[in-house]
């Protein structure tokens, strides 16, 4: 299970990156096709502007909702991490309270007065 999970953000972390790539390109490549077509340049930079500020709210919310998800998983991770820790504790309580015990029963048997001996 551990391995499927492991895979599994490998390939979340391979799809942020090429994510963001892809954004960049296609940004770059709407610039570009904007300022070699046969526009006016006040036209070309208008188009231009709203293509930038198109692309820049993707990006925010891509941004927002990666976020999200990052905190919400931080989240999961402090719980998971706060339940083994509380079940540690309880395992070493439990332990300790196993070791009196015996240590308790070895004293008494220490202490017991020996039968064969007068």
């Amino acid at each position: 299970m551990s391995r499927a999970k492991t895979g599994k953000s490998r390939r979340k972390g391979r799809f942020f990156p090429f994510l963001i790539g892809f954004l960049l390109g296609a940004a770059a490549g709407g610039a570009v096709g904007l300022l070699l077509a046969p526009r006016s340049g006040a036209e070309s930079r208008h188009l231009l502007s709203e293509n930038l500020n198109q692309r820049r709210e993707g990006a925010s919310k891509v941004v927002n909702e990666t976020r999200h998800q990052a905190q919400k998983n931080s989240g999961d991770l402090l719980s998971q991490v706060q339940e083994r820790w509380s079940l540690l504790l309880g395992a070493l309580q439990a332990g300790k309270q196993a070791a009196r015990e015996k240590h308790q029963e070895l004293r008494q048997k220490q202490s017991a007065p020996k039968g064969g001996k007068a």
